[in-house]
């Protein structure tokens, strides 16, 4: 903490105007925040991969990803880990929520498509580039509002599919049952997270050698 105030101090005393000063205090906490997610990620990528390892997975390497994220850009190192019988995964991509290529976090994106909703993709360009570390020109923007819409619209779908049609005729089960069970994960600290998980069944029926619910 002295160095980061000794740090800010420096750069207070160098600073020229009002606005470079308040400029360069930002930038240089936003290269901070990055670093440190950085490192905590690469932290959080090997103690996944020794879970993996458990699993039958080896170590094929390390390969650098870069993330843009509303604070900057984050680099960092990951583990490619392989199976013989399987494809081999980045579990730090999936951890995250990445695609392969894909370079804004989902955040990031969500953010973009905010601002887009109420402004023209140049005014949005200009807000990004000024608010964020992260430089943006109005046909990135276009491509990120078009992304975003396509996964909506994609996740209505699975909404709609997921909810019987108004006019449907339901299925009526002479019995119901309604099984529930939930398990307490316990995190860094003092931390914790429940989670409940319910099934619904009519019954059990016989295929072969195994029963299952139905």
């Amino acid at each position: 903490m002295n160095s980061i105030v000794a740090e800010i101090i420096k750069i207070i005393k160098d600073s020229k105007d009002a606005i470079s000063r308040e400029e360069c205090i930002w930038r240089y906490f936003t290269d901070k925040l990055s670093q440190s997610v950085a490192e905590a990620l690469e932290i959080i990528d090997a103690e996944v991969a020794e879970k993996y390892k458990q699993k039958g997975y080896e170590i094929a390497r390390r390969d650098w990803r870069t993330i843009q994220c509303i604070f900057g850009a984050v680099r960092f190192k990951r583990r490619l880990l392989k199976k013989s019988t399987k494809k081999s995964i980045y579990p730090m991509d999936q951890e995250l929520g990445l695609v392969p290529y894909q370079r804004y976090t989902p955040y990031f994106q969500y953010c973009v498509a905010q601002i887009a909703a109420k402004s023209v993709y140049r005014s949005t360009a200009l807000a990004v580039n000024l608010l964020t570390p992260v430089e943006m020109s109005h046909q990135k923007v276009g491509s990120i509002v078009k992304h975003v819409g396509k996964k909506y619209a994609l996740w209505e779908k699975e909404q709609a599919a997921a909810e019987p049609a108004a006019d449907a005729k339901l299925k009526e089960a002479a019995v119901l049952y309604i099984e529930g069970d939930g398990v307490m994960i316990r995190g860094q600290g003092q931390k914790k997270r429940e989670i409940h998980r319910f099934q619904i069944a009519e019954g059990v029926e016989t295929c072969g050698n195994r029963r299952q619910l139905t």
